[in-house]
């Protein structure tokens, strides 16, 4: 979600009919896509929940616009849209989307009643447009492929272990369908995370991929991550062989200060030997690493990084911004879940640091 805004439209045909049969510029919507209507529609709801007078102006908004029948369907035909409170601050970006759609989308008239009102002409700057919108209800549609299946597989009444196969093709088929049936929606659907995670993983690499996958898509795996290491170099988000060399040289007191001195300001030595300069392109670090013998399995990828930063400075970075993605929520659920017995109403008044502390201790506690 954190990427959506940098999704590649260069596939894209410049012009697209969307559900209302109105014309969609690429261009326009492209701009409407870098302001980041998500952001947007959070910085709204947080302005709104934090003044007692915007939230029951929005909520008079919602109530005056339902006597008044502002509110129409795609077939302009009054709707009465339920008195609802945002959701203040969700990190989980897909329930804010979805809270947003339903109590924001409305005709311009009911927005200019809200954000045009005495105190709410300081957010005027914040109303999101009609593309804005578009690019929000492409996103809905988008995620609520997942969202459903999240919906199903966490169903309690039901036997939903039977399901588990057939929804997760039915995640890949319909993706799949909306990319050819609405292709403005199919940057949105690629994602990387999955190969990348593989790859950088010590104990697969490349070894699972070439042996289950075609040898074009072989190709395409080892083109993204070459893309995406090319990038992080672009970025400034990998140190130099230099500045690696000056770890490695401080976790070894017993070096002569001479080669320190000359691996830090680059000055002449009289010792034979002297740390190398010269900084190893991304395509030699790739090979080096795809070449590399596998890791044994149950090795600990973490370790295995910490030791192989210098080796691979680039992958290394990649590591560590993508093995930490999990495959469930079901952890961070069990750790809103701890934390609640922690956070008790008759201990509410606990400084975070101390909170931290208390859950970090229960966790290791736990894992011994």
């Amino acid at each position: 979600m954190e990427e959506y805004a940098d999704a590649d439209f260069a596939a894209v045909s410049d012009a697209w009919v969307n559900a209302l049969g109105d014309v969609v510029n690429k261009d326009k919507y492209i701009e409407a896509l870098q302001r980041d209507p998500i952001a947007l529609g959070r910085d709204i709801v947080w302005i709104i929940r934090s003044s007692s007078l915007r939230r029951e102006g929005f909520c008079n908004t919602i109530v005056t616009g339902n006597q008044m029948s502002w509110f129409t369907n795609e077939e302009g035909e009054p709707i009465q849209l339920p008195i609802l409170e945002l959701l203040h601050d969700v990190k989980t970006r897909i329930l804010y989307v979805r809270s947003l759609l339903p109590l924001f989308n409305f005709d311009s008239k009911a927005l200019d009643v809200f954000f045009q009102a005495p105190t709410n002409k300081d957010i005027t700057d914040r109303r999101l447009g009609e593309m804005d919108w578009q690019v929000i209800e492409d996103m809905e549609i988008v995620l609520e492929v997942p969202h459903s299946a999240q919906q199903l597989m966490s169903h309690e009444m039901l036997l939903v272990l039977s399901q588990a196969v057939p929804t997760i093709e039915t995640i890949i088929v319909q993706w799949q369908h909306l990319s050819v049936h609405l292709p403005r929606c199919a940057p949105y659907i690629k994602t990387n995370a999955y190969v990348i995670v593989m790859f950088v993983d010590p104990t697969l690499r490349l070894t699972w991929i070439e042996e289950h996958w075609s040898p074009a898509e072989v190709l395409k795996v080892r083109t993204v991550v070459l893309e995406k290491m090319v990038e992080y170099r672009s970025r400034g988000l990998v140190a130099s062989t230099m500045d690696l060399t000056l770890q490695v040289t401080t976790l070894h007191p017993s070096q002569p200060l001479p080669i320190k001195l000359s691996s830090r300001y680059r000055l002449p030595t009289l010792q034979l030997w002297q740390p190398s300069s010269s900084v190893q392109t991304v395509e030699q670090e790739l090979a080096s690493y795809v070449t590399s013998v596998c890791s044994p399995e149950g090795t600990d990828s973490i370790s295995f990084w910490a030791m192989s930063r210098s080796a691979y400075p680039t992958l290394y970075r990649l590591a560590m911004d993508y093995l930490p993605i999990q495959a469930s929520s079901v952890p961070c659920e069990r750790v809103f879940s701890s934390a609640s017995e922690t956070m008790t109403k008759r201990h509410n008044h606990i400084s975070p640091i101390l909170m931290e502390a208390i859950q970090m201790t229960k966790f290791f506690l736990k894992k011994e």
